[in-house]
């Protein structure tokens, strides 16, 4: 009798990638400044040990480290630079070699508007006389796209109001002028629309005011040829009453 032993061992585990999470997004204002980096964790979810890699498939993305052992994390980054606005998708892919499958995780980029305000019109112009009424108000049309923001309006002369005086997203602005006390000239100012991190917009307005309109009559007629003529008298009749006045 001969005995005879046969041992079985396990086949040994190969390594396998495991990361989290398994998705990543970012977000960001066309033009801005870039988003907050996202890490990415990797271990080693089977034998042995896992040497491993990282790509990007995005001109957008960058990462940091590119490869590694055993559990280790990646830095990964979007670039917004000039990307137009829209959202743009990517993928970071693991590897650990031979006999180990690839990890692909999904990557998407949402790029926004930059928010900006405009006005309309671009200038106002108001006509006045002297001691008269003031003139009409006018709106401008504010209007807010891309991410709303909060604005303030200002003006730089005594004689023009502007409201509101503050406010969110699009709107309506009234200006007004008031004439009172000023002399007949033209007066030049502006109203300035700002919000933070926007280029601040202005509109011109020009107030013309006119001198009160007076009336003149011009008389003509043949001198009095007598020799003894001591003047004239010109009388004016009130056109309601009919009467005449005193000698002008």
């Amino acid at each position: 009798t001969i005995p005879v032993t046969f041992t079985v061992t396990p086949a040994p585990v190969p390594p396998a990638i495991g990361a989290s999470p398994t998705s990543l997004s970012f977000a960001a204002t066309q033009g801005g400044s870039n988003p907050a980096n996202h890490t990415l964790t990797i271990n080693n979810t089977g034998g042995g040990t896992l040497s491993w890699s990282a790509s990007e498939a995005a001109t957008w993305l960058t990462l940091s480290p590119a490869s590694g052992t055993g559990t280790g994390t990646v830095t990964v980054s979007a670039l917004t630079g000039s990307l137009a606005v829209g959202t743009h998708s990517g993928t970071v892919t693991l590897s650990g070699g031979t006999g180990v499958t690839p990890v692909t995780i999904p990557v998407s980029f949402a790029v926004t508007a930059a928010p900006t305000i405009s006005l309309s019109p671009s200038s106002l112009s108001y006509a006045a006389t002297q001691g008269a009424a003031n003139p009409a108000n006018q709106s401008i049309s504010l209007t807010n796209t891309g991410g709303t923001v909060n604005w303030t309006v200002s003006d730089d002369a005594s004689w023009l109001t502007v409201s509101p005086a503050s406010g969110t997203g699009s709107s309506t602005l009234t200006a007004s002028v008031n004439t009172a006390g000023l002399t007949a000239q033209t007066y030049n100012g502006t109203i300035t629309v700002s919000a933070a991190g926007i280029t601040s917009k202005t509109v011109a307005v020009t107030l013309t005011v006119n001198a009160p309109a007076t009336s003149s009559v011009t008389l003509t007629w043949s001198p009095n040829t007598e020799s003894d003529l001591a003047g004239y008298k010109v009388y004016r009749k009130n056109t309601a009453s009919g009467a005449y006045g005193p000698p002008i």
